[in-house]
């Protein structure tokens, strides 16, 4: 309690001491100043009074806190797109003014869901700390989302503020959403979002700005940001560490119980949480278009780590594009770092002809990375990355981080922007010095239009002698030197020889056969008599609109006769005149009798949920598709 305790409040006026660090904002010389002396709603003095005067004045206003260290609203407030000027809008610059919707309770009755609602054009928002408010009737807030501060005006800036971010053990303090974005050209820069129920920033405008902000706990307050701090450069350290932190050595800011302590050592892991805002950093949904999320330089990008589910996500229809997403830096995020569409990964589709938010641009294809001077000292190495972009403009590299989701991490750190030219446009790209053996690298594609797609596979810098995008250490599993049964050859891109490279048939690059990838050690996979390569016409994808028959069963169309009997002379065509049927229709003819019989169906083999350990029955217990006996070594 001793956080909310309202501290005495100075009611006369001293110009020295109440403007003398004013954030030099005010937009003209005629602006007047304004000090906030009340904490309690309504009454003169109060910040409700003050700017209700403030914009019935003339002219600019810059308004000011006294020494209030928390304003209770008891209902939602609003700066009116009628307001006489701009209005500028400052907390204290010792430590944040927190501002609170808990005594809010007509808000949602009224229809009104946000606590501070901005409807004019080119205000500002500083030095403030929004709490507090959440809808506590869960099914209620389905439909009436608790937002701290919605922007419904264009222009507008926020800076240096914090949304959600609450004392230590009061977590029940956050908001549903942080700031909800409705009009065009709004700016939010230098901010922390943490702890919102639902996600820190919604944005439902276009043109939108936001830069240089932290979407989770500071990287200092317990074991899971000192890891991480560990895994950044100095200068991204510096950037996004406790010195530039919004809340850092001011504002107390814990995420699951942890607080920034500067005096105290490292919070244990067992009072931490790993969940900063609840589902997503920043969502972008309906009329989102055409906004800028992060930018080349350090000092622009934002930061993402640990949402509940993923670090930005795009929704909606096709109207939803040009939104620019990269680069930032994404660690820890429960799902992934960018998310397009429908939840989780969005494939790649042939011809990248598929509609949907930012397009749905391919993600690029990560092929090969090139060690050069192998022999030497590690000094002298250098790493080229040999990829393809569909229909890209920039292809943005990274450092990926090693929280790997079926083959996809994060973009830890931001390495370079690459200009690409042409449609499947094949790059080649020389990787900074600062990169090690080991490093795992990802990256995204940007179009003309600056559509972002989600991040690429990974790929790491090992040596790969073949050149096949697989490094020697995951093809030689059990590192003796030489290619055991399940494994693939090191030194041949093709270990067998079906026309398909390993990494097309390892997806993941991982060293395994799963469930729904094709055998490096086996040119027919489901030993139907047609190679990989004859089934899935040279691309190693089943897709049955293209003729495809299904290289990991047998029989594709399940009529009782495998595949290489009815493609007798196994070219991957049917051929009437040799009395082929198709492998792919179970009554070739149509003339309502299958090809074979039916009851003989050849189903598909599974493959082997742990190859280097006997596993008859193939016991899976936890379904992660590896079997029993692998968890257990």
């Amino acid at each position: 309690m001793k956080y909310f305790l309202h501290t005495l409040f100075c009611l006369v006026l001293i110009p020295a001491l109440a403007h003398a660090d004013w954030p030099r904002a005010c937009p003209t010389s005629g602006c007047t100043e304004r000090l906030v002396t009340s904490p309690e709603d309504g009454l003169d003095g109060s910040l409700r009074k003050v700017l209700q005067t403030a914009c019935e004045n003339a002219g600019d206003d810059a308004i000011q806190f006294g020494f209030s260290n928390i304003i209770e609203l008891e209902s939602p407030l609003a700066i009116p797109e009628s307001c006489n000027g701009s209005v500028h809008l400052f907390g204290r610059s010792d430590s944040r003014t927190k501002i609170s919707g808990e005594e809010i309770s007509s808000g949602f009755a009224n229809g009104d869901n946000c606590m501070i609602r901005v409807d004019g054009n080119r205000h500002t928002i500083s030095r403030l700390n929004l709490i507090r408010y959440s809808n506590s009737n869960v099914e209620t807030r389905k439909m009436a989302q608790g937002i701290a501060l919605c922007l419904v005006g264009s222009g507008n800036r926020v800076t240096d503020s914090t949304f959600g971010v609450v004392d230590q053990g009061n977590l029940s303090a956050s908001n549903d959403v942080g700031i909800l974005i409705l009009g065009d050209s709004n700016t939010v820069s230098e901010s922390h979002f943490s702890q919102n129920k639902l996600d820190g920033i919604q944005i439902r405008g276009s043109a939108n700005a936001l830069f240089g902000n932290y979407f989770g706990f500071p990287l200092e307050n317990c074991e899971f940001g000192k890891e991480v701090s560990q895994a950044l450069s100095p200068e991204e350290s510096a950037t996004h560490g406790a010195s530039s932190n919004p809340s850092a050595a001011t504002v107390p800011a814990p995420v699951g119980g942890c607080q920034l302590m500067p005096d105290t050592t490292t919070q244990s892991l067992s009072t931490c949480s790993k969940v900063s805002n609840w589902r997503h950093g920043i969502y972008l949904t309906e009329n989102a278009f055409h906004n800028t999320i992060g930018g080349t330089q350090k000092s622009r990008q934002n930061l993402f780590q640990y949402q509940g589910v993923s670090g930005i996500r795009l929704d909606g229809t096709s109207a939803n594009r040009g939104n620019l997403l990269s680069p930032n830096i994404f660690n820890r995020n429960s799902s992934m770092a960018i998310d397009l569409g429908e939840e989780g990964p969005t494939p790649n589709d042939t011809g990248d002809t598929d509609s949907g938010p930012n397009t749905l641009l391919n993600r690029p294809e990560l092929m090969v990375i090139h060690v050069r001077n192998t022999f030497g000292p590690a000094e002298n190495r250098r790493f080229f990355l040999y990829g393809k972009a569909g229909k890209g403009r920039f292809v943005d590299i990274y450092l990926a981080d090693n929280n790997d989701t079926n083959g996809y991490s994060e973009g830890l750190t931001f390495l370079s922007r690459e200009t690409i030219t042409g449609d499947d446009a094949l790059f080649s790209i020389p990787l900074p010095v600062s990169v090690n053996i080991g490093s795992l690298i990802t990256a995204v594609a940007v179009d003309e239009d600056n559509n972002t797609s989600e991040f690429a596979f990974t790929l790491s810098t090992d040596i790969d002698s073949d050149l096949d995008g697989i490094p020697d250490r995951v093809e030689d599993i059990n590192q003796n030197g030489v290619v055991d049964a399940l494994e693939s050859d090191p030194y041949r891109a093709d270990t067998d020889a079906d026309g398909l490279m390993d990494a097309l048939e390892d997806l993941n690059r991982n060293g395994r056969q799963e469930l729904s990838e094709t055998a490096t050690f086996a040119a027919d996979t489901d030993e139907d008599a047609l190679t990989d390569f004859i089934e899935t016409h040279g691309d190693g994808i089943f897709e049955a609109g293209n003729g495809d028959t299904d290289p990991l069963k047998p029989d594709t169309d399940c009529d009782g006769i495998l595949d290489g009997d009815e493609d007798a002379n196994h070219n991957g065509l049917v051929e009437w005149h040799l009395n082929e049927t198709f492998p792919q229709i179970a009554d070739s003819d149509g003339d309502g009798v299958s090809d074979g019989p039916l009851q003989r169906c050849v189903l598909a083999v599974p493959a082997d949920n742990c190859v280097l350990v006997p596993n008859v029955g193939q016991q899976d217990a936890d379904g992660d598709s590896f079997g029993d006996v692998c968890d257990a070594s």
